[in-house]
């Protein structure tokens, strides 16, 4: 049974592992995206 608990802890780590590399891409995309709409709206400012 300790056996199966152990595999079984190991596949939720391995999922909240994959989980948050997924978050940290969507969070990387979503800052370069501000940063591109910051930079648009102070060009749109600037005219």
């Amino acid at each position: 049974m300790i056996l199966i608990e152990e595999v079984y802890e190991r596949l939720e780590d391995e999922l909240v592992i994959k989980k948050l590399e997924e978050n940290i891409y969507a969070i990387r995309s979503l800052r370069a995206e501000v940063k591109r709409l910051g930079e648009a709206v102070v060009s749109l400012q600037e005219t």
